[in-house]
């Protein structure tokens, strides 16, 4: 006969809630949100590779299946009952590697509130949150604590007033044990205004802002308060690329969706920052596989 473990069960039912919410929305083959502000579900009955896309920072709850993704020329693997935080914005190039339509992949994604983070750091106090020098991405065994909280996040689901009522509670929770989670250094550092994490967060948000300029080193490593040997050394570390690799990025994936709707190739590399048209073909096709005219018109999915 076979058992199984309350913990065992727990994640079982959570898994059950998922594919029947996916079944009953007809819910597509990404990351979907829900009517739970900031709560995503995910279900995929096939192995598939996206093109570059944007992850904002967020906690990831996989339950069947398996995913990968570069992020910051950096592979993440996303297996079966890990519960991964990306406490940094990040470009990245996903796929789901073990799924089928018996057994589909299925996760549960949260996005990070920071000014939440932060709120609760504040009443946690500083000596329950101790930290150490963190990548933008974390992993590990997904605690019961948190499971049990995405369980009830998914529950809410199926009454609109219970959704509304108790959604913003249940988000508290969830950054609350992400805080105190053994992974969630990252998120402790974020919490802290001041640190060497948020100060990269700090010059992150610049480059997305200004990603068609040609922003220095030096003006990100002051807008951060940092040297700039400092600053180069500890945002590679952080995010996995240098900051001009992260803007050629950032660049990509703007570029992909003006393509995608229909802009022509010589507008489009002048629009995100490229003095030379040649060179933006050249990087797209390094990126993407294959020239720029041939995504022209063409819609994609992210995950």
């Amino acid at each position: 006969m076979t058992t199984t473990t309350p913990f065992a069960d727990l994640h079982a039912g959570l898994a059950a809630a998922v594919l029947r919410h996916a079944d009953a929305g007809a819910m597509p083959e990404e990351p979907t949100e829900t009517a739970l502000p900031g709560l995503f579900l995910t279900r995929a009955r096939a192995p598939q590779k996206f093109d570059l896309t944007w992850y904002e920072p967020v906690f990831c709850l996989v339950l069947q299946g398996r995913k990968e993704s570069d992020l910051g020329h950096r592979r993440v693997h996303f297996a079966e009952g890990t519960s991964l935080i990306i406490g940094l914005e990040m470009p990245a190039v996903p796929e789901v590697t073990v799924a089928s339509a018996g057994k589909p992949y299925l996760a549960v994604g949260v996005g990070i509130r920071l000014s939440l983070l932060r709120e609760l750091a504040a009443e946690i106090g500083p000596d329950r949150l101790q930290t150490a020098r963190e990548d933008a991405v974390s992993s590990g065994a997904a605690e019961e604590e948190i499971v049990d909280v995405c369980r009830r996040m998914v529950a809410a689901l199926d009454s609109p007033v219970a959704a509304r009522t108790l959604g913003e509670g249940l988000l508290r929770e969830v950054h609350f044990r992400l805080l105190l989670a053994e992974h969630g250094g990252m998120l402790r550092e974020l919490a802290m205004a001041d640190s060497q994490v948020s100060r990269i967060a700090r010059s992150i948000a610049v480059l997305r802002r200004r990603f068609r300029d040609k922003v220095t080193v030096g003006e990100l490593a002051a807008e951060a308060g940092m040297s700039a040997s400092s600053f180069h050394d500890r945002f590679r570390s952080a995010t996995g690329s240098t900051p001009l690799q992260y803007r050629k990025r950032l660049r990509m994936i703007e570029a992909h969706r003006l393509l995608a709707q229909g802009r022509a190739v010589t507008e489009t590399a002048f629009s995100v920052g490229y003095e030379s048209p040649t060179q933006f073909a050249r990087e797209f096709k390094a990126e993407f596989g294959e020239p720029p005219s041939a995504r022209r018109g063409v819609l994609a999915g992210a995950a």
